[in-house]
């Protein structure tokens, strides 16, 4: 076989495999940058979503604390208007739903009580009614409990998802930068190799012209 001959054949198969490594390189740092993109594309779309769910749920609660608000200081100027029992009890027996009005009766002197106050008396009637309205007030006050637990949790959850998008991101930050070449440590490994390499196909050429060291 003549130099030629060879240098030619040594030289299809050093093409052959420097075009083999830019496809795999070229492949991998493609694939890196479409994981990246669809990484940072999801991450983006479940950020939106958070925000709007946090925008919606803040534009709810502030409608729902303000009417809340309003009918508490209704409530609250009612009462205070209430200066005595008597002025009071139209007030309870509206709240309560009782069907007769509160009386006030003031029982009979004794010697241990010689000056008697009036008491508040509710009919015999209404009792389940009452039952009923202080059943429900504490039923409120456990709820309200509850209610409290849950909203702390849901709390820690929404953080939670807040800091699993943060995680996320950093993941995607990474793939981006090992699509464009990574840190500078990588791109020396990686500069290293195709030295590496390319001392390979030297020896390779080298060698085919029947040159190798001994």
């Amino acid at each position: 076989m003549t130099l030629r001959a060879k240098i030619e054949i040594v030289a299809v198969a050093v093409g052959a495999l420097l075009i083999g490594w830019l496809v795999f390189v070229w492949v991998g740092e493609r694939e890196a940058r479409a994981r990246a993109e669809a990484t940072q594309t999801a991450n983006a779309n479940a950020l939106q979503v958070i925000e709007q769910h946090d925008a919606a749920n803040r534009t709810q609660l502030d409608n729902f604390l303000k009417s809340q608000q309003a009918q508490v200081d209704a409530l609250n100027k009612r009462f205070d208007q209430a200066k005595t029992p008597q002025d009071l009890a139209p007030l309870v027996q509206q709240l309560m739903a009782l069907q007769k009005p509160i009386t006030f009766v003031t029982p009979p002197a004794t010697p241990s009580n010689p000056n008697p106050q009036p008491v508040a008396q509710v009919p015999v009637e209404d009792a389940p009614q009452v039952k009923a309205y202080v059943s429900a007030c504490e039923t409120c006050r456990l709820n309200l409990g509850t209610a409290t637990q849950k909203l702390t949790y849901a709390d820690q959850q929404h953080s939670d998802d807040l800091n699993k998008v943060k995680l996320a991101n950093d993941n995607a930050a990474k793939w981006e930068q090992a699509a464009k070449g990574g840190t500078v440590l990588q791109r020396v490994k990686h500069d290293g190799k195709l030295l590496m390499i390319g001392g390979a196909v030297a020896l390779a050429v080298v060698c085919g012209l029947g040159h190798c060291p001994r």
